[in-house]
C-alpha cells in the first residue's frame, strides 16, 4: 500500500497541479532555469532572423562610403588596356579590340 505522505503528495498534485508545482522550490527552480534558457534560444533566433531580413541594408549602410563615387570617369584599368594597346600598334604587334 502507499505510504500516507506519499499519498497526500499524490492527491495534492492531481487536485491542483499548477499549485503543487509552483509550492515545490526545487520544480520551481528547475522551471525558472529553463526559462532563461528559452529565453536566450528565442533572443539569439530574434536577432539572426533580424539580421537576415535585413543583411541587404545592413550591407548598403556598412559600404555607403565605398558605393558612392563623385566624378566617375572609368576605370583606371580600361584606359591602361587602351593606352597599351595604342603603342602597341605603333610598334607593330597586332592588338585586339576590347
Amino acid at each position: 500500500m502507499c505510504q500516507p505522505e506519499f499519498q497526500k503528495t499524490l492527491q495534492q498534485l492531481f487536485s491542483r497541479p499548477f499549485l503543487y508545482f509552483m509550492n515545490n522550490r526545487k520544480v520551481l527552480k528547475y522551471h525558472s532555469y529553463a526559462g532563461l534558457v528559452a529565453g536566450f534560444v528565442l533572443v539569439l533566433m530574434r536577432l539572426s532572423g533580424a539580421i537576415l531580413v535585413f543583411q541587404h541594408d545592413i550591407d548598403d549602410y556598412r559600404w555607403q562610403e565605398y558605393i558612392e563615387v563623385d566624378n566617375f570617369s572609368g576605370l583606371h584599368i580600361d584606359r591602361g588596356i587602351f593606352d597599351n594597346s595604342e603603342k602597341l600598334s605603333r610598334l607593330g604587334h597586332p592588338t585586339h579590340s576590347f
